[in-house]
């Protein structure tokens, strides 16, 4: 009777994790959080967590905050994506939710910009100060095409004491291209 107990609990959890992901896919962000909140246990999930790159994906700070309460581990490497795809994204909340939660904010995805790198070539300023308050430092910026970085991105960057090319000060090379 113990081991029939046992199997019957772990098919119904095999169940709640199929439903969680299939819900997931169709984007049906109602039934995440009745899940997370009634069935689905986050820590099952262990050190990877796809539903906070979801959360970053959808602009859905309620996700994030969920699963940072319910102490989702932010450790796997597979979780530098969630700091792309939230400045991708421009959502900064979680940017400062998950550098506090414990993501490396210097750390980008392989072969991929870093996160402030993401955000000086899209010339997002608010992003750029978001991620340099959350510890953002100069060798995060591994590959930066000067030549099309803002004035402001450049006086912004300056202004924590990086490096900035004079290209990026110069307001005439706007105009002509």
């Amino acid at each position: 009777m113990f081991l029939l107990d046992k199997l019957c609990a772990w098919i119904q959890r095999r169940r709640t994790v199929a439903r969680m992901w299939q819900a997931a896919r169709r984007g049906d962000r109602a039934m995440i959080l009745q899940l997370m909140d009634t069935e689905f246990d986050v820590a099952t999930l262990g050190d990877y967590c796809p539903l906070m790159m979801y959360a970053a994906c959808w602009n859905d700070q309620d996700l994030a905050q969920r699963l940072i309460e319910k102490r989702v581990s932010l450790k796997h490497h597979w979780n530098c994506w969630v700091l792309y795809c939230a400045v991708k994204h421009r959502n900064l909340a979680l940017v400062e939710w998950a550098t506090a939660a414990g993501l490396d904010v210097n750390r980008g995805p392989r072969r991929v910009l870093s996160p402030l790198e993401l955000a000086v070539s899209n010339n997002d300023v608010e992003g750029v100060e978001v991620l340099l308050r959350c510890g953002a430092v100069e060798r995060s910026l591994r590959y930066v095409r000067w030549h099309a970085v803002t004035p402001d991105v450049a006086r912004v960057l300056a202004r924590h004491g990086f490096k900035v090319s004079p290209v990026a000060f110069e307001e005439f090379r706007r105009e002509s291209t």
